[in-house]
């Protein structure tokens, strides 16, 4: 929907006004100010082929301190993933993208003065991790999500598991014991109907 430069017509300032809770007018020019920097920092470079101006996520994390926070980055990744509409595929991660549309729907969600619902239906989506490239959010939240997402804070599990190394990144951060009861607590506490899953309902 936006225009080509970062120079927002009013008329498209008016239309993202429209669609977002949180955001000032202010906010919608910097946000494309910033969107466009970070696009055209590829210096014309184009990987996906597309015609509409777009930014991946190594794009963004080598123009944004905070986006290659070490530890802000991954579950970042995770959100950015979810406002790119693009199914769930990991061998496909690197192809991630945002248009301006998504970059100022994700900001506007990620906003403090978001609500409560909100905040809570983002961080059930970014849980909610559909299995394969054509599948879509199912709903649910798995123990194996619940696995993926502390193995994402903390580095994969099975580093220690397999080597022993404590200096592996992430081993030392949590055991693979500790994980377990991480998960198991979660699933607990959340899974009210006890069917080894987590709807949202049961999240709220």
């Amino acid at each position: 929907m936006g225009s080509a430069t970062s120079d927002l017509s009013p008329e498209e300032v008016d239309m993202y006004m429209s669609l977002t809770h949180n955001l000032t007018r202010r906010d919608i020019h910097y946000l494309a100010k910033k969107f466009y920097n970070i696009a055209s920092s590829r210096r014309k470079q184009n990987p996906l082929g597309m015609d509409e101006p777009y930014i991946m996520f190594r794009d963004w994390q080598k123009n944004d301190m905070w986006a290659n926070n070490r530890l802000i980055s991954p579950p970042l990744k995770r959100i950015f993933r979810v406002f790119s509409g693009l199914p769930y595929d990991e061998v496909r991660d690197t192809r991630v993208y945002l248009t301006l549309d998504g970059f100022i729907d994700m900001a506007d969600s990620l906003h403090a003065d978001a609500t409560f619902d909100s905040k809570a239906e983002l961080l059930f989506r970014v849980f909610d991790r559909p299995k394969g490239a054509d599948d879509t959010a199912r709903g649910f939240i798995t123990r194996q999500d619940i696995e993926a997402l502390v193995d994402l804070l903390c580095g994969p599990s099975d580093l220690m598991a397999s080597t022993g190394n404590m200096d592996a990144p992430g081993a030392q951060i949590l055991t693979v014991e500790e994980r377990k009861v991480i998960v198991e607590r979660v699933m607990q506490e959340s899974d009210l109907d006890a069917v080894g899953r987590v709807s949202f309902n049961d999240f709220m």
